[in-house]
């Protein structure tokens, strides 16, 4: 049967879009709050200052929790700017997380008192799979701790511990919670895709000012806010990548997405990283394959050709530069020093954080002696075994089929089939980056595979819209 749409029916459809907009102006001048309060917190040298920010970013984000989850999404890239708090130090990042906990676990808790009813957050829990994943992986985490290498170094491997997994797994939640929300989602894209270019820019002005670079076969790398050109490129190829599945598959603002791609691309180039180049390869050949981009191919095989004369111009030798002292590549000499602890430790691992002070002591090569404070073996598969041991592995390859199960239903055209491709694609490009240097034990590697998984999640389920009350 079919019923016809009145006059009243238009009505409450204007209302309820008047209604999303002012929430989401809300929302919006709630992250501007957050995000000046973070910024300064990480300027002011501790006291009752920063108590007072903090306690004032507490106030802002129990007002809007949709903007606290999106704070994590801006917070994410500044891991290495501390923030000083009563005599401790933290980074904003996990600030950020530990803020948007409160507010929206206040959020839910208001929400089951007032309907008396547990199943709206329950359902939460929905795909299991993945939720599953993520508590198995905490519990090997925390397993690992009483097996790690060198018990001195305990108290690092706990850190790591709070740090890549605990912290990421609940912003993995928080994410889940807010996706569920259209205007949360646009929200939480303001903040990456901002947050993204700003971080290009900035690159691109450390490279064209020569200020803030690092040197490096004869050529000057930007950094951004890390302290190496190659946290920059782990950190853009995935949103790079991202925009730029928006770019070429979204019908509108298609102008827009493809600026953010471009600022993004040229920020990721500024960073000469040879690992994030592929990824960002793997990433387009994703996007140009699934969403049949026409002469995609062409594009594809053209921009690795320009990339190929401009980086032997300007840096031939990142090309063939070794980075040991002998005829093999720093890489490998590192790969093989894992095999060698893996074959020591084939069922734990070493653990959590403790790469860098077996390394150095006792399996570098003395070839690669110029990288023997490298604190990870630069290869996904290696990097879990060594840290979490086989279960681990089982863990890691448990994720993968969950999200690859989730990922393989079908997404309806349009917007939601835009994101799925530009959250792929990203995973994509961070998994082969991943084989080459560092895919996920890193704070803002790890929150930034967990939001890409929850957003993909998000694309196989009916946007929401909760109530606007003040509380959230």
């Amino acid at each position: 049967m079919t019923t016809l749409a009145g006059p009243h029916d238009d009505g409450v459809r204007n209302e309820l879009a008047e209604f999303t907009t002012a929430c989401f102006r809300r929302d919006l001048r709630m992250l501007m709050a957050l995000t000046t309060l973070g910024a300064v917190l990480t300027v002011v040298d501790g006291g009752p200052i920063a108590l007072l920010l903090f306690m004032t970013s507490i106030g802002v984000a129990l007002i809007s929790p949709h903007a606290s989850v999106a704070a994590i999404a801006v917070a994410t890239p500044f891991i290495y700017h501390p923030v000083q708090l009563r005599g401790g130090q933290w980074s904003l990042l996990e600030l950020t997380i530990l803020i948007s906990a409160v507010s929206v676990g206040g959020h839910l808790a208001l929400h089951i008192l007032r309907t008396r009813s547990a199943w709206t957050t329950l359902a939460l829990a929905r795909p299991f799979s993945t939720l599953a994943a993520s508590v198995l992986l905490v519990l090997v985490g925390a397993v690992s701790l009483l097996t790690v290498a060198d018990g001195r170094y305990l108290s690092d491997s706990v850190r790591e511990f709070r740090w890549v997994i605990v912290e990421p797994v609940i912003a993995f939640l928080l994410f889940r919670w807010a996706f569920r929300e259209q205007r949360t989602r646009l929200l939480i894209f303001a903040g990456f895709v901002g947050t993204a270019m700003l971080l290009a820019v900035i690159g691109i002005i450390q490279l064209l000012t020569q200020t803030g670079v690092v040197v490096a076969d004869g050529v000057e790398r930007a950094t951004g806010p890390y302290r190496h050109p190659n946290n920059l490129a782990l950190y853009l190829d995935r949103a790079a990548i991202f925009v730029l599945a928006l770019a070429v598959t979204s019908k509108q603002h298609r102008r827009l997405f493809a600026i953010c791609a471009a600022v993004c691309g040229f920020g990721l180039a500024a960073t000469l990283s040879r690992g994030a180049a592929i990824a960002y390869v793997a990433g387009a050949c994703w996007i140009v394959g699934v969403a049949r981009i026409r002469r995609g191919w062409w594009w594809i095989g053209l921009g690795v050709a320009l990339g190929a004369v401009v980086i032997g111009l300007i840096g031939a030798d990142r090309l063939t530069d070794t980075g040991s002292a002998g005829s093999r590549s720093s890489r490998e000499l590192i790969w093989s020093a894992s095999v060698d602890m893996i074959s020591d430790h084939p069922i734990t691992g070493i653990g959590l954080d403790q790469f860098v002070t077996q390394y150095g002591r006792r399996y570098v090569d003395p070839a690669g002696w110029a990288e023997r404070y490298t604190s990870h073996p630069h290869n996904l598969v290696l990097d879990v075994w060594l840290r979490l041991g086989i279960t681990g592995l089982f863990v890691f390859a448990g994720i993968a089929a969950a999200v690859i199960s989730v990922a393989r239903r079908p997404v309806s055209p349009g917007r939601k089939r835009s994101i799925w491709i530009g959250a792929t694609a990203a995973l994509i490009a961070g998994l082969v980056h991943g084989m080459l240097d560092n895919g996920f034990f890193l704070p803002d590697l790890a929150v930034l595979t967990w939001m890409l998984i929850a957003l993909i999640e998000s694309t196989h389920q009916q946007s929401v819209d909760m109530s606007c009350e003040a509380n959230g």
